[in-house]
């Protein structure tokens, strides 16, 4: 019975620790949305194009905001 407690714990840790990608636009419209639907850890990706959003905030959470295909086909305006 120890063993099974022990395995449960490791994998309910992995469970609650587990990061996510969230894809702008294709499930959120725009970074700002995604930010705030982030938590820490997770990978916020931005597909090629323009997005013209004002006063963007991290919120304080420790995430990854990355390009899909670079800076130079990503403007944030």
């Amino acid at each position: 019975m120890k063993k099974l407690i022990a395995i449960f714990g490791i994998a309910l840790c992995h469970v609650i620790n587990a990061q996510t990608t969230l894809l702008v636009p294709s499930q959120y419209s725009t970074i700002q949305g995604a930010i705030t639907a982030s938590t820490n850890g997770d990978t916020i990706l931005v597909a090629d194009g323009a997005y013209f959003e004002t006063n963007i905030s991290l919120e304080g959470k420790e995430i990854v905001i990355i390009s899909e295909n670079g800076a130079s086909n990503t403007i944030v305006d």
